[in-house]
């Protein structure tokens, strides 16, 4: 996937004016891990700005429309690395009345943002449930050693199974998606530095 690769290559050097130098991983489940990327605003937007670099994901969504098409089969398979393109959890936009200009309408309300495609993930194990929300640019060919340790690193359990979260998610508690959002996030800060891992 050459947008993909060039782009995902521009952020590990620098090139694009930001990087993801000082980033966390932000999730860690058994078959994969997944590092935050660079916001799509702020100061990471107005860097990419100054650089000229474009942070949106129009072009990885039609590159990975194209290689689904033409390659079936489970592509997040172990050591590969992949920038997600899409959210598969994301719940569809609420609606809402909104009053203007004295009338009464319909407006619909996004719950969260797409990805702007700077995450990314690497498999450890075979993960075909990636494959709807990622973009495959590449594999680890060395440094796996440290892929592992990062995926040894406690984190916040699930705790979905809690007749208290099921009731509180069902009638759309806030308090529920937070806490959603924070399972399978490490402890601790996880950085990757130059010579291995930094709490």
């Amino acid at each position: 996937m050459p947008f993909g690769a060039s782009r995902f290559a521009t952020l590990v050097t620098g090139a694009a004016g930001i990087s993801y130098r000082r980033k966390e991983f932000v999730k860690i489940v058994p078959s994969y891990i997944q590092h935050g990327g660079v916001r799509s605003y702020g100061v990471d937007a107005e860097l990419a700005k100054r650089a000229g670099s474009n942070l949106g994901a129009d072009n990885l969504v039609a590159e990975w429309e194209a290689l689904s098409k033409k390659c079936p089969g489970t592509k997040n398979v172990a050591g590969s690395l992949g920038l997600v393109i899409r959210d598969p959890t994301k719940p569809p936009p609420k609606l809402k009345l909104v009053a203007r200009k004295g009338k009464l309408e319909i407006d619909e309300e996004e719950v969260r943002p797409d990805p702007n495609g700077t995450e990314f993930v690497i498999a450890i194990n075979d993960s075909p449930h990636l494959d709807a929300s990622t973009l495959v640019v590449g594999r680890v060919l060395e440094g796996m050693d440290v892929v592992e340790k990062i995926s040894r690193v406690k984190t916040v359990q699930e705790n979905t199974s809690s007749p208290y979260f099921r009731v509180a998610k069902l009638i759309g508690d806030t308090r529920a998606v937070v806490a959603e959002r924070g399972f399978n996030r490490p402890y601790s800060k996880v950085v990757v530095t130059n010579c291995g891992l930094a709490d």
